[in-house]
């Protein structure tokens, strides 16, 4: 990890926070969703990161942890089997939250949540199991990243993953080069489509030393990772990984939790640009797949 080797120009690298990750969905599945309907905009101004901020760090400091943690799985559960009975669990989840508190003050955001009840069903309809999966936003980012430095097209080699080989069509029409050039989203959060991508292929790790070199340095910036979260200070692999510097290959390439809530700070001032979710759905409408 300290070979000169290891630069921007080689490496790039996304990191999930996999708690968050839950929180941002709840935002982004559910209260995104509901506000849309209401003819209103999350993204304008990163709201959405700041409601996921917030929701992180307030939700186990207000209220009952323990009923937070199970929030959260119930949330998961919902996601992967969308019946009643889990939307039901998960609603109860909620409600048993707010109640771990009185104070109306704090009740506020966990409301929110309880109040998208009477979209649920709508808000399931347009998404699957793999919503949750940080591999598949992932790649994707990935695909943005490298489309800046070889805006003339790339083939990819992954490992073989049944999430994303199942998502391998999706990819394909995300990489439809008859269409024209278009960017999307606001902020430090715009990128391009279509994807630079010009094949997706799937491959063992023993076979291509490029994904053997990409395992160890997955490995290792997740291992710091888990430490930055913890706060670890006595664990030499850590330590030493931490001397690297490897923020560096991050930036904003991230689902990591900060107490930043305004535009400012979180570098997402409104600067004109395209909803990405809304202008999405017409790109795939009007895609060609490339054959991948």
């Amino acid at each position: 990890m300290s070979s000169k080797l290891v630069d921007l120009e080689n490496v790039k690298v996304t990191i999930f926070l996999k708690e968050f990750m839950i929180v941002t969905k709840i935002v982004d599945i559910l209260i995104e969703h509901m506000m849309h309907l209401k003819g209103d905009d999350l993204y304008l101004n990163g709201q959405n990161i700041a409601l996921s901020n917030m929701l992180y760090y307030c939700l186990p400091t207000f209220f009952d942890i323990d009923l937070v943690q199970v929030m959260y799985q119930s949330f998961v559960i919902m996601i992967r089997k969308r019946n009643q009975e889990s939307i039901d669990d998960f609603y109860l989840s909620v409600e048993n939250v707010r109640k771990s508190r009185s104070d109306d003050k704090y009740n506020k955001c966990v409301e929110q949540i309880l109040s998208t009840k009477h979209v649920i069903h709508d808000a399931l309809k347009s998404i699957d199991k793999s919503s949750l999966d940080p591999s598949i936003p992932a790649l994707f980012t990935h695909c943005v990243l490298w489309g800046e430095e070889y805006p003339e097209g790339f083939h990819i080699i992954h490992d073989h993953s049944h999430s994303i080989e199942k998502e391998r069509l999706m990819f394909a029409k995300f990489m439809d080069w008859t269409q024209d050039n278009v960017e999307l989203g606001y902020d430090r959060r715009k990128y391009k489509l279509p994807l630079k991508g010009k094949s997706l292929n799937f491959e063992c790790s023993d076979q291509y030393c490029q994904l053997q070199v990409s395992d160890i340095v997955a490995s290792s910036f997740s291992y710091w990772a888990a430490g930055v979260n913890r706060n670890e200070k006595k664990d030499y692999l850590f330590l030493e990984l931490n001397k690297l510097n490897l923020n560096r290959f991050i930036g904003n390439n991230k689902i990591w939790p900060t107490m930043d809530v305004t535009p400012e700070n979180l570098g997402t001032v409104y600067d004109g640009g395209v909803n990405a979710a809304d202008y999405t759905t017409f790109f795939l409408l009007n895609d060609v797949p490339l054959d991948v």
